[in-house]
């Protein structure tokens, strides 16, 4: 994996595309995928609504501020955010983003009829084995809706464990991935 070291030696910068496997990538979002991904929320609006309540009212204009504040942060080494790219697809994203010392947290959506396939275990994986490996994260957290026992699963596969009901949301739970020295 390549990355770009900005002085002090503190600051990594997340690479364009990290390949996870031979049907799994992640490619770092730009400007330019406002729209791909307006198009893409849009298409499965009522589905991500349930569980991100981002989703309901994500229109252009937001589309275009999530992509500006994704770049920004990503140069910063703020953030990791990337767009999932399954058989040459965009079909979903993940993300660390929160990043204070030693910790951040993690966010992922996928379109619905990808579900299922494994694709966000795969990307999650790579960018937790990012975040512990070339970031020195030791935690990676995720507020997950309590009713949303998919991704909660998830949570587990990459090794995260529910810790408690997430203290600013009471209708999430917080997991907690954790690396192993």
């Amino acid at each position: 994996m390549t990355e770009t070291r900005l002085s002090g030696h503190d600051i990594v910068i997340p690479p364009s595309i990290i390949a996870v496997d031979d049907e799994v990538s992640l490619s770092k979002y730009a400007l330019d995928d406002a729209d791909p991904t307006l198009d893409l929320v849009s298409a499965y609006r009522d589905d991500f609504a349930l569980s991100m309540g981002w989703a309901k009212d994500f229109d252009s204009a937001e589309a275009v501020k999530t992509m500006k504040t994704s770049v920004d942060n990503m140069a910063a080494g703020k953030s990791a955010s990337y767009k999932i790219i399954y058989k040459d697809t965009f079909v979903g994203s993940v993300n660390l983003f929160g990043r204070e010392g030693d910790s951040a947290e993690m966010g992922y959506w996928i379109a619905k009829p990808f579900q299922g396939k494994g694709i966000v275990t795969r990307a999650a994986t790579a960018l937790r084995d990012f975040g512990f490996g070339e970031w020195g994260l030791h935690e990676i957290s995720l507020g997950i809706k309590q009713t949303n026992e998919k991704s909660a699963k998830l949570a587990q596969r990459i090794g995260a464990v529910l810790i408690a009901q997430d203290p600013k949301k009471p209708t999430y739970n917080l997991w907690v991935a954790t690396k192993h020295v």
